[in-house]
């Protein structure tokens, strides 16, 4: 699995209204990702490596 992404950062939208990710995410997401909702009204980003993984817990569970 990827190494994953932790942390809380105040969030900006572009003129389009897309989420503007942290600099610091960027190149580790930079061969693609998902979004999914996260608990406490957060989002959950994963690269798409560690999106499959997660998914196919959630599946088995």
């Amino acid at each position: 699995m990827s190494r994953g992404f932790e942390g809380s950062y105040q969030h900006s939208l572009d003129t389009k209204g897309r989420v503007v990710m942290p600099l610091e995410f960027r190149a580790g997401l930079a061969d693609g990702c998902h979004v999914a909702p996260g608990l406490d009204r957060c989002i959950a980003v994963y690269p798409d490596d560690t999106f499959e993984e997660v998914r196919g817990r959630v599946t088995e569970a």
